[in-house]
């Protein structure tokens, strides 16, 4: 499964991922800062990566679109700071890794990230 952290998600997650062996980029080492939420999402289904965001708004709305639109996409993750922590590097990670190691499709879902649970 492939990883696209959303802008307000440190890159140090991503890095932490990649030593761990899973594919993970971060919008902010892309350089796409202050991009449009919607060409963020556009370029995950474009390269097959599920988002991973803390915006609880934007994306869901384009998830939804793209779901009354049938166009597929790899999945959303979105981490709710009412569910945990987002400045939690190491929580999160911890939980990524989990739902990475549990989760067997994310295609076209959405997923709510939670510490020390599976996401589901």
């Amino acid at each position: 499964m492939k990883l696209l952290l959303d802008e307000q998600i440190s890159p140090q997650i991503a890095a932490v991922l990649r030593e761990l062996g899973h594919d993970a980029v971060a919008v902010r080492e892309r350089k796409w800062r202050n991009t449009t939420e919607r060409a963020i999402w556009e370029k995950a289904i474009e390269e097959e990566r599920v988002v991973v965001t803390c915006d609880g708004e934007d994306l869901p709305s384009l998830y939804s679109l793209s779901w009354q639109a049938k166009i597929h996409h790899a999945g959303l993750i979105v981490i709710s700071p009412r569910l945990m922590d987002t400045d939690d590097v190491d929580g999160i990670v911890v939980a990524l890794e989990g739902l990475l190691r549990t989760v067997d499709k994310t295609a076209d879902q959405i997923l709510f990230l939670r510490s020390g649970a599976s996401g589901r």
